[in-house]
């Protein structure tokens, strides 16, 4: 039984069936949305250490600001570790900077299963929607959305677009 149910089972006893479906709706309106789930191509996380303030480095602290859950498996963390460890980067990406990324990420993420390896994908990062149950709220956030079809059947976002979306929906 749920928490909703049991609050309204223990005031049956005092309300009519119109207050009991009133105060149903009145708790479900209350709920929070369900949850944006995410997953930030490294292309975009490299834009965000590099241009602090940018709209990459904005849509990533948006998406943190809602709560939204970033999606992640090993190969996705590997990657983020290696292409932000590169010696181009290392001025602006300090390695305990990309760990505190990694964890962070980690803490308020969800791991979820990687498609097979030897899948055609055009980016690394599509296994990750690919192998989730997809939701609408699922998205790709992502500078390179070119190397994606509508047939590969997943959501693509760049930063821009996904901070309209949190505006519209403040």
């Amino acid at each position: 039984m749920d928490a909703i149910q049991r609050e309204v089972s223990r005031k049956r006893l005092r309300l009519s069936r119109k207050e009991i479906a009133a105060e149903i709706r009145a708790t479900r309106a209350e709920a929070p949305p369900p949850r944006v789930r995410l997953v930030f191509d490294t292309n975009v996380l490299v834009s965000a250490f590099l241009t602090p303030g940018g709209t990459s480095d904005r849509a990533l602290r948006a998406a943190v600001a809602i709560g939204a859950t970033f999606l992640y498996d090993e190969r996705m963390l590997a990657e983020y570790r290696a292409v932000l460890s590169r010696p181009k980067f290392r001025v602006a990406i300090a390695p305990p900077l990309i760990e505190r990324l990694v964890s962070g990420l980690i803490a308020s993420g969800e791991k979820i299963a990687a498609l097979r390896a030897d899948l055609a994908l055009p980016d690394p990062t599509t296994h990750l929607l690919g192998s989730s149950p997809h939701r609408p709220r699922d998205a790709l956030v992502t500078g390179n959305a070119r190397h994606f079809q509508p047939s590969h059947g997943v959501t693509v976002i760049s930063p821009s677009g996904l901070l309209k979306l949190l505006t519209l929906h403040e």
